[in-house]
Parts: C-alpha cells; structure tokens; sequence
C-alpha cells in the first residue's frame, strides 16, 4: 500500500481485538524485511494499526551489503548521504499523510 506516495507495509489488527491505536514504525538502514513484517504483525496481533514506511525508496542499505561498516567495496558514506535528505523528507511527510488518513 501507498500513502502520500510512499511505500507503506500495513498490519491491520483483527476487527475483534483492535484498540484503536496506530503505531508508525521506522526501520533502520536495513529497511523494512522479514523481522520487521513480523514485527509489525505481532503490533497487529496485540490490536495496534501499525504501518511501516519505506523511506529508503526500495534501496536500503542489505542490497549492497550484509556488513556495510566492515565492507571493504561498500561506500557506507555516500549510500548515507544519498538517503539522509530524502529519507528526513520523506519521513516528516509521511507522519503527516499517515495523520491525515488516519488521524
């Protein structure tokens, strides 16, 4: 899913146990994987919304390096710079758009 154009994975909790409540979950460099969907789904589980966001585009740092620090060919610097503005855009727009769908 999509909101404010930015890639969203969503884990909608049981209509019987929701409470309410949103929780906005942000990766970190590794972006959004397999610990992080079931992470998000446990939230779910517990009656939480919870929407994890895509803010490095689909390129977070594991599809250029499982150890990007101790990676002798990985430019960790120049992939950080190349989110860092984005991703702080990003971000601030999709808690906006986030609010304003489901505030």
């Amino acid at each position: 899913m999509q909101i404010g154009g930015v890639d969203t994975y969503v884990a909608t909790p049981d209509k019987t146990k929701s409470n309410g409540h949103v929780l906005l979950f942000f990766p970190n460099a590794f972006g959004l994987h397999i610990n992080d969907f079931l992470t998000m789904d446990a939230f779910a589980a517990c009656g939480y919304l919870t929407l994890g966001v895509d803010y490095f585009a689909g390129d977070p740092i594991w599809k250029h390096s499982q150890s990007p620090l101790n990676d002798p060919t990985f430019d960790f610097q120049s992939w950080k710079n190349k989110h860092m503005e984005f991703t702080d855009r990003i971000a601030a727009k999709w808690v906006k758009d986030v609010e304003a769908e489901y505030g």
